[in-house]
């Protein structure tokens, strides 16, 4: 049990160091604080929790994978600490940018009622096969337990149902920097709340509900007067009620939490552990190679045509940890691939494959820093900024196989592109032009 407290206890220590010390340098919070701050939190502190709850029997679910005795342990935290180090060196590989002071056009507002008009219609569409909205909640049910019972050739028009969060999103932002016209910014924020509800509803999960709340309460981290390392100081104690309200949720929502906070706990946060040495002490891998990145955008076609002829890294680690995929031999959830995993699985050596990820998630966590830090409006800037920070950035280590992570966040580069389009119509009509003429 020592090395696994040791080492996690360390890597902690290390991701406050880094984060105390960058983050007084930036002046600001930036995406690459927060998933260093969720690397940090999963692989150190929640590391260090787990092998101790499992030395205490709580761990009743992941506890076979731990071996306490074993030395192995320790190269969890290690391995993260090789990925911050391949995460850093992305970020750094490219110039930063200052947020721009631009005010939000009252274009943007109409953005937002696309947005939402849009939400509605395609969700409408999708669950027609299902008996309609309402229908779609016996199905998410179904889906949960592996029992699919619906063909809908609608399926891959499931995730635009999100972009009435986004709708949301902006006009939450038009209240500070729209005032005219606010009673029907009013409305549209109280009809794209209530629809995003809806439908975070019919994916029945913990954690998209519990980011979409943050969404609207972290940007006042964003704007309050203090120094960054104090923010994310804030952060890092907040996330106990983070933990409670997927407790909550899960209790609520009927999602199997049982009565036992603390086993919950452990079994919430120790799968990913879990996963990891279960690679680590594997005999055979067959490696990845970083297929799944290079193919990435096939990932926006329906699974139905890529699943033929490739297994996400949730289907081979589902496989690993569980004997078979979801929804074959009794099995009926599926174990998310964490990007510790994801870089182990890609090459022989295996401190290759983690920062070479490590590297890719910096790129992509940059490029996402350049496009908040240009919308338009300080609003915009942190609404946006504080769901890009808890949907993609903290929670990095665990929701980046490309598989869901490239169709999951196709609705946020929709939302981003409209924004733009509306902020600079001109620009967008003098490429137009040039084309043709050329």
């Amino acid at each position: 049990m020592i090395y696994g407290a040791v080492a996690g206890t360390f890597l902690s220590f290390c991701s406050a160091l880094f984060l105390l010390a960058h983050s007084a340098q930036a002046k600001r919070l930036l995406l690459l604080h927060w998933a260093i701050l969720g690397l940090g939190g999963l692989y150190g502190a929640a590391f260090t929790f787990v092998v101790i709850a499992t030395h205490s029997g709580l761990n009743d679910f992941w506890g076979p994978w731990f071996d306490l005795d074993d030395p192995m342990l320790a190269l969890v935290p290690i391995y993260a600490l090789v990925l911050m180090v391949g995460l850093f060196a992305g970020w750094a590989a490219f110039p930063k940018a200052l947020p721009s002071s631009s005010q939000m056009p009252a274009s943007t507002t109409k953005v937002a009622w696309l947005l939402l008009l849009a939400a509605v219609v395609l969700q409408g569409i999708y669950t027609a096969a299902y008996g309609g909205y309402l229908g779609i909640f016996e199905h998410s049910r179904n889906i949960r337990i592996a029992n699919f019972v619906v063909e809908n050739r609608f399926s891959f028009l499931q995730p635009f149902g999100a972009l009435s969060i986004f709708s949301s999103l902006i006009f939450a932002s038009a209240l500070f920097d729209r005032p005219p016209h606010r009673p029907l910014i009013a409305i549209g924020l109280f009809l794209s709340v209530v629809f995003s509800t809806y439908v975070l509803l019919s994916w029945a999960g913990r954690q998209p509900l519990l980011i979409y709340a943050g969404s609207f309460i972290l940007p006042a981290l964003y704007r309050i007067r203090a120094s960054a390392p104090t923010k994310l100081f804030i952060a890092a104690c907040c996330l106990p009620a983070f933990i409670l309200g997927a407790y909550v949720v899960a209790q609520t929502l009927n999602l199997s939490a049982g009565n036992d906070i603390g086993r919950f706990f452990v079994k919430l946060i120790a799968y990913p552990h879990a996963s990891d040495l279960a690679w680590l002490n594997a005999s055979e891998i067959e490696h990845r190679y970083f297929i799944d990145f290079v193919i990435s955008p096939m990932f926006l076609l329906p699974s139905s045509i890529w699943t033929i002829w490739h297994d996400s890294m949730d289907v081979v680690n589902t496989t690993m940890m569980m004997g078979a995929p979801k929804g074959v031999d009794g099995v009926t959830g599926s174990v998310p691939a964490d990007l510790l995993t994801i870089g182990i699985l890609q090459t022989p050596v295996a401190a290759f494959g983690v920062i070479v990820t490590g590297f890719l998630v910096g790129v992509v966590l940059r490029f996402l820093q350049y496009i908040l830090d240009n919308l338009p409006g300080r609003a915009l800037q942190a609404f946006m900024s504080s769901y890009v920070a808890l949907a993609i950035a903290a929670r990095s280590a665990i929701v980046f196989d490309p598989s869901y992570f490239v169709p999951q966040q196709l609705m946020l580069m929709i939302s981003f592109a409209a924004i733009f389009i509306a902020a600079n119509p001109g620009l967008l009509l003098k490429r137009f032009t040039s084309v043709r003429a050329s």
